[in-house]
């Protein structure tokens, strides 16, 4: 491989800012794929003041608030529509491998009708 990039998502409301919760996130990963352990300390103060900024951009401007609101709005109705998982107990895991297995035998031998 010789090459790779990264991407972190920040607030496109806030265009000619350094997000440094995006760094601190894209740091810690590439470092874990390296195998380094940078300090990373100095980032909570950053990350804490950013927040402060973001919330201070937002309340100044109406268009900004308003389009902040439309986005979480967004964001808690596609969290709401996200599946829930099975509660323990529900999932047979061997009868789930059986029938997959039934299933890929009867395709194997030309038998995969309905």
């Amino acid at each position: 491989m010789h090459h790779i990039g990264f991407m972190g998502q920040a607030p496109h409301y806030l265009p000619e800012s350094e997000n440094p919760a995006a760094i601190e996130t894209l740091v810690s990963y590439v470092a874990r794929l390296l195998n380094l352990s940078p300090d990373m300390s100095h980032f909570a103060e950053a990350i804490q003041d950013f927040r402060t900024q973001c919330d201070q951009a937002v309340a100044r401007d109406r268009a900004t608030r308003e389009h902040v609101r439309k986005l979480e709005q967004e964001y808690d109705a596609a969290a709401g529509e996200e599946q829930q998982p099975l509660p323990g107990g529900e999932l047979d895991s061997e009868k789930l491998m059986r029938e997959l297995q039934d299933f890929l035998r009867k395709q194997r031998e030309g038998g995969g009708g309905s």
